[in-house]
């Protein structure tokens, strides 16, 4: 048991343990271990200092609430703003592509086009008619039929 309170109270132990803090946030990306890994760092600094186990883990307790309350925000933020930026997704990634039609339009001016082996419903911004090979553009998009322009 004395052993086991050494082993413990080492600041290898605390290293060990918020690199596998890290490594699970990395695979679980939810913040929380983050926050354990910046607990473990302060249980470092506090066994350096000659801190027992009690204080250890009181300083683990205090970076851990820290981490967690006063670095999340802030990470979430700075993830955000990076998302919002430039990414597009789902169908905003197909607005200004180019595409082949399918097939004729019908009278309502509906036609299919294909977009990385997708395909999907379109019509002209005007309804004008689309034959067959047209090349058009995809200039914005209504649910999910795409409105696209010929070129």
């Amino acid at each position: 048991m004395a052993q086991l309170l050494e082993l413990i109270t080492t600041w290898e132990f605390w290293l060990i343990l918020a690199a596998v803090c890290v490594i699970l946030e990395l695979i679980t990306n939810t913040f929380a271990m983050f926050a354990m890994a910046g607990g473990c760092v302060l249980a470092v600094l506090a066994q350096l200092f000659g801190g027992g186990l009690a204080a250890q883990l009181i300083a683990f307790s205090i970076g851990a609430v820290f981490s967690f309350v006063c670095l999340k925000p802030i990470a979430k933020k700075h993830l955000e703003s990076k998302e919002s930026a430039n990414y597009k997704s789902n169908i905003d990634a197909l607005v200004g592509r180019e595409a082949l039609a399918c097939q004729d339009s019908d009278d309502n001016g509906i036609t299919r086009v294909k977009i990385d082996g997708d395909n999907w419903q379109a019509r002209t911004k005007d309804l004008s008619p689309v034959i067959k090979g047209n090349r058009i553009k995809v200039v914005g998009y209504e649910s999910i039929v795409l409105i696209v322009e010929i070129i």
